[in-house]
């Protein structure tokens, strides 16, 4: 557990201070990069459980730093699984929203108060004290998330209601994506 938040600390201390991308942009291919780690998280010994569906934008790219944006999507995958209960179903979705490409991962679990919101992206904040949680949970995650995504000129939305689940979206700026025929 203490490396796990040693590694974390340092992808959020390197994210927070390498806040330009000079010379790292490349097109990642999102359709693939997202069919190979939902598939992984999928069938992970924490997600057995869950029930998963995805769509994703087979023609839709993105411009920028694929290890990044890999860590964004298995952090907010990681998460979905990590703090729902068994049974939970998670939507993955990589769709073109009005020109901007939008990353979603969505759930049905327990939700999180209103209270917390604008506080899960704080380093070490976390809503439940389950022991499993507790247990697979550095309190980093978003803050990552939230640190790549500004790195990236993206936005991070939460949308999330106790006993209806959560919704967490990272919108991409126009010039991020592209589309492939």
């Amino acid at each position: 557990r203490m490396s796990q938040i040693i590694a974390d600390m340092l992808t959020l201390s390197r994210t927070e201070h390498d806040s330009v991308l000079a010379g790292e942009d490349e097109q990642i291919d999102m359709p693939g990069l997202l069919n190979r780690l939902f598939r992984d998280v999928r069938h992970g010994v924490d997600a057995r459980q869950h029930h998963f569906s995805a769509q994703i934008d087979s023609t839709l790219w993105l411009k920028g730093n694929a290890s990044e944006i890999t860590g964004v999507c298995l952090n907010l995958l990681h998460n979905a699984v990590l703090h729902t209960p068994p049974g939970t179903h998670i939507e993955l979705h990589w769709f073109d929203r009005s020109g901007r490409a939008c990353l979603q991962v969505k759930d049905n679990g327990p939700g999180i108060a209103a209270k917390h919101l604008p506080h899960v992206t704080e380093r070490f904040y976390r809503v439940a004290d389950s022991a499993r949680q507790q247990q697979g949970s550095t309190g980093l995650g978003l803050a990552i998330v939230k640190h790549i995504g500004l790195k990236h000129s993206a936005e991070l939305l939460i949308d999330s209601e106790p006993g209806k689940g959560s919704c967490f979206s990272m919108l991409f700026p126009l010039n991020r994506s592209h589309v492939k025929r």
